[in-house]
């Protein structure tokens, strides 16, 4: 068949196919309804592995086409086109090494084959176009990929390499594609063999195997979807609405973009989808490709926003001189951000930011906020209170002195009327007690601790407050543990920190828990470090948290460790980092991450490697990465992975890249991967290139691939 034939064949089938999908023609009105096609070579839906109108067997549908290989049309005593040159000069002539325009890529071979026949004497071309098999007679050489997918179905398919005239497969021979090679003397070739694909001068004698093409007659499903697109972090998990088909294909769900929220269809079958962070991700449900229907697909886009918490406070909001501190209550949220009071108005009042002590010295009115902090689950809110400060009511008449309260300490000692008494230079005092940077002190005793009061043990110094006996210590009230100082903390004695009880140390202000030592604080119980809150741990000064032991940061709740302040974690070694609760290692700030000290960061467990966010990750310095153990990378997530930054990627060691899961190497930035050293190319498993992105492996560098073996290049597709 010429060139012109050939042409006029393939219009013609493009037509009929286009009439079978578009239904009976106007003549219909008058004639009889065709039969209902049911099988795929009778005009209807196809699957892949189903027999074509032509007897073939399809091998691929792909963009709304079908593609179907020619039956053992018996010439040369084979299914196949005879032994032939690719484009002779003339009819049995010697071989024209004509530059031939053609494509390799699927739905190029019917052009390739027009362009051949215009150009060749004789050859494959000539012999496949003029092929009628099955009552079919637009036959076509296969380009290049169209080739390749010919072979790679019938070795899926289990057919043997030398076919007989019983089944399908290709003979131990070579078989001609319609695609030019990279010069004009060659071009593609194929076998059905693995690695089978390959370059051939023009001039050797090869067979050709015929296909055909043509129109997908079944319909695209509609895919309904509407599932809601704003979530908060109040649940990690959310079930959107389900999908509906107007076809038959099972319904699925997938994240096409997980983007910074982490998120995920942990069942691809179910519509419930889980996220880890703010941020938003495209999702798509898809309805399968079947016999009677194309697949279909649907997206949206989720955001993911923080939850909004609650916040309750019901203070007294009335109060009459004299001037003092009163205790207020404390508010109460949903959230796990801390709470703080700040005074918005009034100049008559303060108030303590993280105890909701009140002081007023005047009478009016002073308005008082109380304000969760922003965490990475909840957004700000706040609430606020009115107080209102009264003039004294008039005293009743006569006079009298204090009735009670607690005791005054002096050096002198003294009694009080009412209380304990505290008592510096007893004979019956306990022996000295030695304090850091102080000389010994007599032991300062109270009859009844319990009744202390806060003006009382404000008034003591370090070396007074040193003195008290651990037994005393840990019966003075909560009330009292307010007003301590850091100067009176540093120089408590070990014994005297070890009974401070939970709701004692919840009572200290922050500025008291700056003094103390890292000694002190890995002293403390486990009860007592989990009521710190989170403004008392941010007050821990880098040195002290430099020095406590790692079961100190092993009880710290995931909000307390978000509350260290980075150049602090910057001071952890390996066994305190390798202490943090993974939960809690992923709430610590990122640029924490770029204080920390490479064998810390090294140290670090893979349950708690798993924890760690993008932003986190990105935030490592290069020169750390290079010294992280492989395990270190292959316990990351793949958007961790995502988040490795060009100069991090550029650091890899080969067993450091050759460590990443495929998932996450999917993941990586083109722009990261092309920093990637040629020699961590080289260590590529066959497994990771294989996942690759055809995005990833165009811009990979010629440094790279050089590196590459025969099996690396075909596992990217560049074979």
């Amino acid at each position: 068949m010429d060139a012109q034939g050939f042409v006029a064949a393939r219009v013609l089938t493009v037509l009929l196919a286009t009439a079978t999908t578009l239904g009976t023609l106007a003549i219909g009105v008058i004639a009889s309804p065709p039969a209902v096609a049911v099988t795929c070579a009778e005009g209807g839906g196809c699957v892949v592995g189903d027999r074509g109108p032509g007897g073939g067997l399809v091998f691929l549908i792909q963009d709304g086409t079908v593609y179907e290989m020619s039956k053992w049309a018996r010439i040369s005593g084979y299914g196949d086109v005879g032994v032939t040159q690719w484009c002779p000069s003339t009819n049995g002539g010697a071989t024209s090494n004509a530059d031939i325009a053609t494509g390799t890529a699927v739905g190029t071979g019917a052009a390739n084959t027009t362009a051949m026949l215009e150009a060749c004497a004789a050859g494959p071309a000539q012999l496949v176009s003029g092929l009628i098999i099955g009552g079919q007679s637009d036959w076509y050489l296969p380009s290049k990929d169209e080739l390749s997918a010919l072979v790679d179905f019938l070795l899926d398919r289990g057919e043997p390499n030398g076919a007989s005239s019983a089944d399908d497969g290709l003979t131990v021979n070579m078989y001609w594609s319609s695609s030019q090679g990279s010069t004009a003397t060659q071009a593609w070739r194929n076998k059905q063999a693995v690695s089978g694909e390959g370059e051939q001068p023009k001039n050797a004698n090869l067979r050709a195997r015929g296909i055909r093409s043509f129109p997908d007659p079944r319909a695209t499903q509609v895919v309904t979807w509407a599932p809601e697109t704003s979530l908060s972090l109040a649940s990690s998990s959310a079930s959107l609405s389900s999908a509906t088909t107007s076809g038959d294909g099972a319904v699925t769900y997938s994240v096409a973009n997980a983007g910074t929220s982490g998120c995920a269809f942990a069942d691809s079958s179910n519509s419930v989808l889980t996220y880890s962070a703010v941020g938003s991700c495209a999702v798509t449900s898809t309805a399968a490709e079947s016999s009677s229907y194309l697949e279909g697909t649907a997206s949206a886009t989720i955001t993911i926003s923080l939850a909004t918490p609650t916040i309750t406070w019901s203070p007294t909001t009335a109060f009459s001189m004299p001037g003092r501190t009163v205790a207020l209550a404390t508010a109460t949220t949903s959230s796990d951000g801390a709470i703080t009071y700040a005074v918005t108005s009034g100049d008559n009042c303060t108030v303590d930011s993280s105890t909701a002590a009140l002081t007023y010295s005047a009478t009016g009115q002073c308005a008082v906020s109380a304000t969760t902090a922003e965490t990475a689950t909840y957004a700000s809110a706040s609430t606020s209170a009115a107080i209102t400060i009264a003039a004294a009511a008039p005293a009743p008449g006569g006079s009298g002195g204090a009735s009670g309260g607690g005791a005054s300490a002096s050096d002198s000692g003294g009694s009080a009327s009412g209380g304990g008494e505290a008592n510096n230079s007893s004979p019956n005092a306990a022996d000295p007690v030695a304090t850091p940077g102080a000389s010994a002190s007599p032991a300062t005793t109270f009859e009844d601790p319990g009744s202390v009061g806060a003006n009382q043990i404000a008034a003591l110094s370090p070396q007074q407050m040193a003195a008290i006996p651990a037994g005393q210590f840990k019966e003075l009230s909560p009330e009292t543990f307010k007003v301590m100082t850091s100067e009176q903390m540093a120089q408590l004695p070990i014994a005297s920190v070890a009974a401070i009880r939970p709701a004692r140390i919840a009572a200290l202000r922050a500025e008291a828990v700056s003094g103390f030592s890292g000694e002190q604080l890995g002293a403390l119980r486990v009860q007592s470090v989990r009521a710190m809150s989170t403004e008392q741990i941010a007050a821990i000064t880098p040195t002290a948290l430099s020095a406590v032991p790692a079961s100190f940061l092993s009880q710290l709740k995931p909000a307390r460790v978000a509350a260290l302040a980075p150049e602090a974690i910057g001071q952890l070694g390996p066994e305190q980092v390798s202490a943090i609760r993974p939960a809690a290692l992923g709430k610590m700030p990122a640029n924490a991450f770029a204080e920390m000290a490479p064998e810390a960061v090294a140290a670090l467990r893979p349950v708690q490697v798993q924890r760690l966010l993008p932003k986190q990750i990105a935030a490592i310095a290069p020169e750390v990465i290079s010294e992280v153990p492989a395990g270190f990378l292959t316990s990351l997530k793949p958007a961790a992975v995502a988040a490795l930054t060009p100069a991090s990627v550029a650091a890899l060691s080969p067993e450091q890249a050759a460590a990443i899961r495929p998932a996450g190497l999917a993941k990586m930035s083109i722009a990261s991967l092309r920093r990637m050293d040629p020699e961590a190319v080289a260590a590529l498993s066959i497994k990771q290139l294989r996942r690759l992105t055809p995005a990833q492996v165009a811009r990979l560098t010629s440094a790279q691939l050089i590196g590459l073996s025969r099996k690396q290049l075909k596992a990217v597709g560049l074979s």
